[in-house]
């Protein structure tokens, strides 16, 4: 009996071992998965910025055409009614 119980608790912590190494080898990512996401990562922030950028260097040019569209058909674009 003694010998069959040893038997299964070794049997049992080989499972475990199996089990575990299986769940980091699964769970733990890939090398070139991970450098694709940081790289990916890297590339959506880069344009992100480069969008922020634009946006900030021609949103004068984008205030002055709404100004002049104003002036010209006296719009106001904030409000409801447009009058001609």
């Amino acid at each position: 009996m003694r010998a069959l119980e040893g038997h299964k608790v070794v049997h049992l912590n080989s499972d475990l071992r199996a089990n575990l190494y299986t769940d980091v080898v699964v769970q733990s990512p890939n090398m070139y998965t991970l450098h694709f996401v940081r790289a990916l990562t890297f590339f959506l922030s880069q344009i992100y910025i480069i969008l922020i950028k634009f946006t900030e260097k021609h949103d004068n040019i984008f205030n002055s055409k709404q100004t002049c569209y104003q002036n010209i058909f006296n719009i106001r674009f904030n409000g409801s009614n447009l009058m001609f």
